[in-house]
């Protein structure tokens, strides 16, 4: 029951999110080509900074730009056989 209560306060309270918004680090690998997350670049673009890095406000044009972008860079990365190959060298199981 509390959480009906509560519900109306996450759709149409004043902190509830009016924008996209996506996170600095993120931004910065997706405007990069999406390259591929080392160490080195894992920390360039914070993935190893999760909860302390910063939002930024964007249109929502930029958001669905960026998701169509993202779509595109895994298909690239994991598709075919070359993507298959990568796959099975990071221990997904074959049918993956």
């Amino acid at each position: 029951m509390r959480e009906g209560y509560t519900f109306h306060r996450r759709v149409y309270g004043p902190f509830r999110l009016k924008y996209p918004m996506v996170r600095l680090g993120w931004k910065e690998w997706a405007d990069a080509g999406f390259p591929e997350l080392d160490e080195a670049a894992r920390h360039k673009y914070r993935f190893d900074a999760r909860g302390s890095d910063r939002f930024t406000k964007i249109s929502w044009d930029e958001a669905f730009r960026y998701l169509a972008n993202g779509i595109v860079a895994i298909a690239k990365a994991y598709g075919g056989d070359a993507g298959a190959k990568k796959l099975l060298a990071a221990g997904y199981p074959p049918r993956w």
